[in-house]
């Protein structure tokens, strides 16, 4: 019970910067990451899932799915019914995964405490340093005994609110290079607008 207690008050002392490293080095060690989530903004709402491996992702969602081998993002849209690649800017990334504001987060935003941060939930208010990342400010919400991403909140520089809700959480081994290249066999007839 002791040690308990000197665990919590160790990170208890923590400041939010210091939390957020925790976490991004959590999951930068992890093999693997991945992740079901909600997601709502701009007028859509859906069921999307992420799957990572250091740098490299996928995610997926009914209209669009991207894909990033840590070079490239490839991005189909089911409505278009076309995939753009692109050479992605650090902006671009973190709008396609929010994970991205919890790994990659720490030269670009300070760190705060934000309102209702507690041990058992923690809230952290990320505010950019400079306007030219496009975001106004984003909201992390971890939980607080194993740092796991709860909630992640953005705030656009247009005044667009986009909220992500983890629905599950799942760390393991290192996933092969492969599965983060676009599979062109699956989208045999799509068209291909190379943007880089």
């Amino acid at each position: 019970m002791i040690l308990s207690f000197a665990v919590c008050g160790a990170d208890a002392s923590l400041t939010a910067s210091q939390i957020v490293a925790k976490a991004s080095q959590r999951i930068t060690r992890a093999g693997s990451v991945t992740a079901g989530f909600r997601y709502s903004g701009g007028g859509q709402s859906g069921l999307g899932t992420l799957k990572a491996s250091g740098k490299k992702f996928i995610v997926e969602t009914p209209g669009m799915s991207s894909w990033y081998n840590g070079k490239n993002l490839w991005t189909y849209s089911a409505a278009s019914r076309e995939t753009t690649v692109v050479t992605p800017t650090s902006g671009e990334l973190a709008e396609t995964n929010p994970l991205t504001y919890m790994t990659s987060a720490s030269a670009s935003f300070t760190f705060s405490f934000g309102r209702g941060d507690s041990p058992v939930r923690r809230i952290i208010v990320l505010t950019p340093k400079s306007r030219k990342l496009g975001v106004k400010g984003v909201i992390l919400e971890l939980e607080g005994k194993t740092l796991n991403p709860l909630k992640i909140i953005v705030r656009g520089g247009d005044g667009s609110v986009s909220t992500i809700v983890i629905t599950k959480f799942q760390l393991g081994k290192g996933l092969p290079a492969s599965n983060f290249e676009y599979p062109k066999n699956k989208y045999p007839k799509i068209k291909i607008i190379d943007l880089r």
